[in-house]
């Protein structure tokens, strides 16, 4: 029956989330910390009133999905009376510098006057991120902040970092030699069965076509596709978002449960002439993330 059904699936659900929860983080970046002096790396907006900023960043990368839990950098802050605010945030990857316009997470930090340098981050986080380039920037946006500071000299600094001068210069220095740490535990997918063009055996792409391409995602014995969270679905190399910002449940292969019908923007998704499979990803209402993979016959190619 369909309610025992979803009972044994809540049941394997939660045992997945279990150990995925309670897994031991791990150090995806651990330079260890700077030198122990101040001066180094200044953290301040030079023209607040115009809206420039100043970031330093350090780029990581992961190679499976995780869940971000610890961020530290080695900062320090000389202003005798007050404390201040820096901002933590994760960016795609713009090469070599971040893609501001890509922020993906965003946390304010309150770090107390008057410190040597020392650990200041963020723990306890739910930060997920599938595997590619990342970029952890440090950026001061408030006029409070001119007294801030990261020493460079840490003992194993990232290959790539990068420092904005005011959002108007942009430095590649290599290595700041910036203190930095960052914590994650691996998360695990669970693989899902998905149906690209529900009803066409062919799986037919024409990549000239302005329209959408329909996805489902399908119920069987093992997942229930009702639990998936439209919004954190994507598709293609691109990963197009769903096009209408909402699923639609239907029974698409007549089989009595219930799946899951998306539409993705064909222009959107990435991709191109070559590829005989497209794939799928996302997290369901719990956080689980998913992917599914379907076969396509690409026609009318650019």
């Amino acid at each position: 029956m369909k309610t025992s059904r979803l009972f044994s699936q809540g049941i394997i659900m939660a045992i997945i989330l279990a150990f995925t929860v309670s897994a031991r983080a791990e150090y995806i970046v651990d330079t260890g910390p700077g030198l122990n002096t101040r001066g180094g790396n200044a953290l301040y907006n030079t023209i607040p009133w115009n809206g420039d900023y100043q970031f330093l960043a350090v780029k990581f990368s992961l190679n499976a999905s995780y869940l971000l839990t610890n961020i530290q950098g080695w900062i320090w802050h000389k202003e005798l009376q007050n404390p201040s605010h820096i901002n933590f945030i994760i960016y795609g990857d713009g090469g070599d510098v971040p893609d501001v316009n890509n922020e993906l997470y965003n946390q304010v930090v309150t770090v107390s006057s008057n410190f040597a340098p020392q650990w200041h981050g963020l723990t306890g986080l739910d930060w997920r991120l599938s595997s590619g380039d990342y970029w952890l920037a440090f950026e001061a946006r408030q006029p409070e902040l001119n007294d801030n500071g990261m020493p460079g000299g840490a003992p194993n600094p990232q290959i790539n970092e990068a420092y904005n001068n005011g959002g108007n210069n942009i430095y590649f220095p290599g290595s700041l030699g910036l203190g930095v740490t960052i914590q994650g535990t691996p998360t695990t997918v669970l693989a899902i069965e998905i149906d690209i063009k529900p009803g066409s055996y062919q799986n037919i792409i024409n990549l000239k076509s302005k329209g959408v391409i329909p996805i489902a995602i399908l119920t069987n014995e093992d997942f229930d596709a009702t639990l998936v969270d439209p919004s954190t679905v994507v598709f293609g190399p691109n990963e197009a978002v769903e096009a209408h910002g909402k699923g639609q449940i239907h029974d698409v292969d007549g089989d009595g449960d219930f799946d899951l019908i998306l539409h993705f923007n064909t222009q959107e998704t990435g991709i191109i002439c070559a590829d005989i499979e497209a794939d799928l990803t996302g997290e369901t209402f719990e956080g689980q993330v998913i992917e599914g993979f379907d076969s396509i016959n690409i026609v009318k190619c650019y």
